[in-house]
This record gives structure tokens, sequence and C-alpha cells, in this order.
């Protein structure tokens, strides 16, 4: 019902839109998918759906509290990471309740840590573990537009910048298709 109202455009609270929100996670799912597939050479479906579902922990939030919610939004201040200002406000964070989320849903644990992990920087992440796959995702949906929230700055563990950089023109091209994926998509 929840994924239904975001689609309608129905979930709106400040600067936070439902409609933005629901095409930063189908843009991080497929970039996700994308990366898996092309850079990784890995079969993409928990990819994807860990990138479709990272943000689920947001509508939560919206849900339980939408006026405390649109506070939270409204004063979001550019340069203050999400997770930090959503456990200011909160005192949780959207991967953190969607964490748990994911553990009720019985989604596999990998999922379910990328979700809890997805915004944490990590000094040896993987590139190939799926929350290296959903950092690098959500960078290209950032930068295509894609954003959950208009002062969303993306940043990407150490060991994540230096492989898009060793890989950059594969990831380009992965934006690059990112709009027709998006349009088949919807």
């Amino acid at each position: 019902e929840a994924l239904k109202e975001i689609y309608k455009g129905k979930m709106k609270a400040g600067r936070f839109s439902g409609k933005a929100l629901w095409n930063h996670c189908l843009a991080t799912g497929l970039c996700c998918r994308m990366i898996s597939d092309r850079i990784f050479d890995q079969k993409g479906e928990d990819a994807f759906l860990s990138g479709l579902l990272h943000d689920v922990g947001l509508i939560v939030e919206f849900q339980a509290a939408p006026d405390l919610f649109e506070a939270m939004s409204n004063s979001k201040q550019e340069g203050v990471s999400i997770v930090d200002h959503e456990n200011k406000v909160f005192g949780t964070n959207h991967c953190e309740t969607g964490f748990w989320l994911s553990r009720e849903w019985k989604l596999p644990p990998v999922v379910q840590f990328a979700i809890r992990d997805h915004h944490q920087i990590i000094d040896n992440l993987e590139p190939s573990s799926i929350t290296g796959i959903i950092q690098l995702a959500e960078l290209i949906a950032s930068r295509s537009g894609y954003m959950a929230h208009p002062e969303t700055e993306e940043t990407l563990s150490p060991s994540l910048v230096r492989h898009l950089r060793d890989r950059i023109d594969d990831y380009l091209m992965i934006q690059q298709d990112l709009n027709e994926e998006m349009d088949k998509a919807k």
C-alpha cells in the first residue's frame, strides 16, 4: 500500500516527495543490477532488490510520524548527512528502520545488511559487495538527477573511490544507459 501511495505521488512532506523517492529507488535498483551484471559479472537480483528497497525506512518514518518527518525534511541542511539529521530528529534513521523491516520481511541477510549499511563509510568496503554496489549506484542515480531529497550528498567509501577511478569509462556508460533503463521500467 505504501509503495502504491509513493507511485501515485501522494507522499509529500516539505521538500520531500514520494515520487522523487520512488524514482531514486528505482534508478538505484536499476544501477545496482547494471553494476552487478556488467562490472562484477554477478547475477543482479539481490543487488536490484537491495537498491530498490534501500530507502524503505524513509517511507516508514513518513507514515509513522508525518509531521515530524516534514519538520525533519524542512530542517535538513546542506553538508549534514541525512542519517545524522534523522538520528538527531528521530533518534534513529532510515537505514536502521529499513534493516529491521527487511528482517521482519525475511529478506536474504545480504539484502538486510546492505540496506542497513548503505550510508556507512567503510575503509575497506569490497566494491563487489551489495553495500558497495548500492553506494556506487546511489552516486550514479543522484548525479543523473534521481535524488531522494534535494540536499542529498552521496559519499563513497575510500575503496569505492579508487575502484570508480579505475573503471570510470564503464560507470559512465552505466550512467548513460540509466535514462533508457528508467524509461523501460516505467
